[in-house]
């Protein structure tokens, strides 16, 4: 089966100045597929994205985009795409609707049915000037002038800032239903739930390089899964993982018939040892995203959220 990719990248490479922004940045993302683009601030999320869209030109390394260089068709590429630019700039002189037809009317392609549909979904009035929206509402008209003209590719950054529970929701709807029509989406955002939501491929890049593609399954099977087990012969179990696992598990507590450990990896080799053993109950809970996220940058100093900081507290009260 062939499957076509939207965006490959190839060993890009961008300095400015002494500064190395990225170093043989390889990727691909599938056509139709939600990507996420993960990495901390200053990780070259931004710089990629200037690329992809012919922003700014890589030093070395080559971008393509519907199969096309993007070098070298930059302008004609634009038109299929919506992107949407962090802290994206509006005129505050206008009202939404006129923001909008503003930005359609450049892009030849303003469909006032399709906004107004757009803007009742995400509870915006059109009405109003931009200067007396909130920081929610300039965020649902920047949404919508990327929508809009229905593109086949989405490079999105940070799209749900500032914006409710109940429209961050009707948004993923949006998304998802122009998935389903064949569109690609390429997204970076902090809101790790988010991204764990809708994504079905993860690229991660620290410090101008990828350190890891992966598909939701692979996350899934790699990540460190919380077990715990009830079961005869505990002791004689809890050796046994001991020594198939080695360094990949690690004992969070042991209590009569009942052990909790962390495993870190494929849990294939478990089942065949449970096989040994009378087991009354077994519970398998992996990791979150936001916790391999973590681990994947956990030497760059990123604060933790509270989350992470209760879940790290309880596995501490466990021991």
């Amino acid at each position: 089966m062939l499957i076509m990719r939207t965006i490959r990248a190839q060993k890009l490479t961008k300095t400015f100045g002494k500064v190395k922004a990225l170093t043989d940045v390889s990727f691909e993302v599938k056509t139709g597929s939600i990507t996420g683009f993960l990495g901390p601030n200053g990780a070259g999320k931004s710089t990629t994205m200037s690329i992809l869209l012919g922003f700014i030109n890589a030093t070395s390394g080559e971008a393509h985009i519907f199969g096309r260089p993007v070098s070298i068709n930059s302008t004609s590429i634009r038109r299929r795409i919506g992107f949407l630019a962090n802290n994206m700039a509006l005129d505050n002189t206008l009202t939404a609707a006129q923001e909008i037809k503003y930005f359609g009317k450049l892009a030849d392609n303003y469909d006032e049915t399709y906004v107004k549909e757009l803007a009742e979904r995400l509870s915006l009035d059109l009405t109003r000037k931009i200067g007396s929206l909130s920081t929610g509402n300039r965020q649902k008209v920047a949404l919508i002038t990327t929508l809009m003209h229905r593109p086949k590719l989405l490079i999105l950054d940070e799209p749900t800032t500032g914006l409710d529970p109940i429209v961050r929701a009707e948004f993923h709807k949006i998304i998802l239903e122009m998935q389903d029509a064949g569109t690609t989406v390429f997204i970076s955002s902090h809101i790790l739930s988010e991204i764990e939501e809708l994504c079905d491929e993860f690229i991660f890049i620290k410090n101008g390089r990828i350190i890891a593609t992966k598909t939701r399954d692979e996350l899934t099977n790699q990540s460190q899964k919380k077990i715990t087990i009830e079961a005869k012969y505990i002791d004689k179990f809890a050796t046994e993982c001991q020594r198939t696992f080695e360094d990949d598990i690690q004992l969070i507590n042991k209590d009569g018939g009942v052990v909790t450990f962390t495993l870190t990896g494929d849990v294939q080799p478990l089942f065949k040892i449970l096989t040994k053993y009378k087991v009354t109950n077994i519970s398998i809970e992996s990791a979150s995203l936001e916790e391999s996220f973590m681990e994947y940058y956990r030497d760059v100093g990123i604060p933790q959220t509270p989350a992470t900081q209760t879940k790290k507290r309880k596995k501490k009260d466990a021991k």
